[in-house]
């Protein structure tokens, strides 16, 4: 598999998509990580099929330093998974680092 870093236009259309479907599938009371809706879009705009510790290799800030998040060993989610409103700032802080470039 060879893996890009995404420009700043593209990387920006990607998490926008994610964080769209993410507020609407939490909306209907449908809980998933960051991971889910970023791998889904990068699906739907032609990228390859990625786990977590490759989303970093498109999106390099998509990681828990970039959020200030303090993980221990065996966490699957960076944040309870019903706590939407920690998600939707981390989509926003990304959105505006890359709007930022």
């Amino acid at each position: 598999m060879n893996i890009e870093i995404l420009s700043k236009e593209e990387a920006l259309k990607i998490i926008r998509e994610a964080k769209d479907s993410y507020i609407e599938e939490t909306n209907a009371r449908c809980y998933a990580g960051m991971c889910y809706h970023l791998n889904q879009s990068l699906i739907k705009n032609g990228y390859e099929l990625v786990y977590y510790f490759e989303i970093k290799e498109y999106i390099p800030n998509f990681n828990p330093a970039f959020f200030d998040i303090n993980l221990f060993d065996g966490d699957l989610y960076w944040w309870h998974l019903e706590d939407t409103e920690s998600r939707i700032k981390a989509f926003d802080k990304l959105i505006k680092y890359y709007e930022d470039l």
